[in-house]
């Protein structure tokens, strides 16, 4: 994916510029935003790309979840369902204000080291993905139903909606609460948000690493906030 993802953002950096690199942001977040994140942070704005990376990376998430609560448990999702619809919203208001500010595309463009394929960043991503898979299956093992919230956060590291479609599966089949699914969905979710700081934190400095710090908050608002009461409601 990250190799997919690196040329896709070459290619349309070449036809379109700037503008084409936020358009793979986008598209690239909804098949893998990390790897969007990772491969397009070269090229435009990290600010951008992480916005509308995550953006719709909870789009996908919202549908998936939407698709699993109307086959499985929709009372005990509506949490899940509430939360990620409010990002979203929050994402589509954070797109349009930075719309309206949209620069000519100058800094982020010139002398940038323009390569089509990296191999390095592909291999770096895997061994990412393979680790934090072992440790998340060795956290749902060890812990059960604590070990399965730790693990949705380290799961959303890599993929949240890979933890969604596992959760979901295990509260289908009564191994965990439906309680513990919804709230798993929300801190891997939350995590999926957070990590595309630390991807795109290098690239930027001073006020641009601050502006990113505060929008991705916003993002994080409504999920951690769903996270916390249903925790308090299940303490």
């Amino acid at each position: 994916t990250v190799l997919a993802l690196s040329f896709a953002g070459y290619a349309a950096f070449k036809l379109k510029g700037s503008k084409g690199v936020s358009y793979a942001a986008f598209f690239g977040g909804l098949a893998n935003s990390e790897a969007a994140v990772s491969s397009l942070c070269r090229v435009a704005d990290p600010t951008l790309v992480v916005m509308l990376a995550n953006a719709a990376m909870l789009v996908r998430n919202l549908f998936i979840v939407a698709a699993l609560a109307s086959r499985s448990s929709p009372a005990a999702l509506s949490p899940a369902l509430l939360a990620l619809g409010a990002s979203v919203a929050l994402a589509y208001v954070a797109y349009r204000i930075a719309a309206r500010r949209e620069q000519p595309e100058s800094g982020w463009v010139a002398g940038v080291d323009m390569r089509p394929i990296s191999f390095g960043l592909a291999v770096k991503s895997t061994a990412l993905f393979g680790l934090t898979l072992f440790f998340s299956a060795f956290a749902a093992l060890s812990l059960g139903d604590a070990g399965v919230l730790a693990a949705s956060v380290l799961g959303g590291l890599v993929s949240s909606a890979t933890v969604i479609f596992s959760v979901v599966n295990l509260a289908s089949s009564g191994y965990v609460a439906w309680s513990a699914a919804a709230t798993a969905i929300l801190l891997s979710t939350a995590a999926a948000v957070a990590n595309k700081i630390l991807y795109a934190w290098p690239s930027l400095s001073g006020e641009g690493r601050l502006k990113l710090v505060v929008q991705q908050l916003v993002f994080l608002a409504p999920l951690l906030v769903a996270a916390a009461l249903q925790l308090w409601a299940a303490a």
